[in-house]
């Protein structure tokens, strides 16, 4: 507020000191700008985007932000101009994406056209209304110790199924938590971060799900079926 009160109080004073002026401007706003841009990047690292109380207050505060910054820039501009100075002081095309994506996200959708519209007549970046962020910027411990486990159970249950052709009911336990295992990591390494909520405090991740799935779908009544039906079979032939 200090450098904008310098800037608007500028009458008869010399070209250095408006340059000056102008300067402190254009530093003032962008370290406003950028501390709230790098803000949304730094509270989701702690995790404070968890919480919808906060994402929603902090959104709205970001919207506020945001609608302040085509008025500064044209400002700026004008400022430049009125030094002789042909300069675009615009930001880049992807920059304050962080608090575009939150806005996007936690506010409602006519709100954040309209001012991804003003941006847009006003050629300021609109990166972050159009695209959503990542999840995950690549391949992970997790997903990597997900997938070695995935494959370990893989190939031990190969190697069971294999050498037990007829497992004992405790064998049979000990197949059907392989399995689960196995779901359970190709869900994280195929389904990646997805969460399934029960309520508002439980939340299962998509492997904990497929676990879950295939832990209780027990095929065996299907089998047992298929074999006596297949033994009654052998039975009316060999009485004909």
């Amino acid at each position: 507020m200090s450098a904008l009160h310098d800037y608007v109080n500028l009458s008869s004073v010399s070209c250095v000191a408006a340059r000056d002026s102008v300067l402190r401007l254009q530093a003032a706003g962008a370290a406003y700008f950028n501390f709230y841009e790098e803000f949304v990047g730094d509270s989701s690292l702690l995790g404070a985007h968890k919480n919808a109380v906060w994402v929603q207050g902090f959104a709205e505060d970001c919207f506020a932000v945001l609608q302040q910054m085509p008025q500064y820039y044209t400002l700026l501009e004008r400022a430049f101009a009125n030094l002789g100075q042909v300069i675009d002081p615009r930001p880049s095309a992807t920059a304050f994406a962080n608090m575009q994506r939150l806005c996007k996200r936690a506010l409602q959708k006519k709100l954040v056209n309209a001012l991804s519209i003003e941006f847009e007549g006003n050629q300021l970046p609109i990166y972050g209304f159009r695209f959503k962020e990542r999840r995950k910027a690549g391949i992970d411990h997790q997903t990597v110790l997900s997938s070695a486990f995935m494959i370990v159970f893989l190939i031990v249950l190969i190697v069971l199924s294999i050498f037990i052709s007829h497992p004992t009911p405790f064998q049979e336990w000990v197949y059907r938590i392989l399995a689960s295992l196995v779901a359970g990591c190709a869900g994280v390494v195929l389904i990646g971060y997805f969460e399934f909520r029960a309520g508002k405090i439980l939340r299962f991740s998509g492997g904990f799900v497929l676990f879950l799935v295939v832990m209780c779908w027990n095929p065996k009544p299907v089998f047992y079926n298929e074999q006596v039906v297949s033994s009654d079979a052998v039975v009316k032939q060999v009485s004909r």
